[in-house]
């Protein structure tokens, strides 16, 4: 049935995410990081945590491990564990 697969989200809003060592890293525009494992069956969060405020709309980057990200007034960095 080939790699194809579909993420549906129940938050509402606009959502970044990145993929790195099988692992989805996904910011909503509410500021909420989520990590959840790159699965084809289903989606399971491993974790969650509110990072940054509401509009957060920038493109997230992924570097050497960190994770970083902005809203309208702040800029986070947080390390990854490999």
């Amino acid at each position: 049935a080939g790699n194809a697969a579909t993420l549906t989200l129940a938050a509402t809003g606009a959502t970044n995410s990145l993929g790195a060592n099988k692992t989805l890293i996904i910011l909503t525009e509410r500021g909420e990081m989520i990590l959840a494992p790159a699965n084809t069956d289903k989606f399971k969060p491993s974790a969650r945590g509110q990072i940054l405020g509401a509009e957060t709309r920038a493109m997230p980057a992924l570097s050497n491990g960190r994770f970083f990200a902005r809203d309208k007034k702040k800029l986070v960095s947080i390390k990854l564990n490999p």
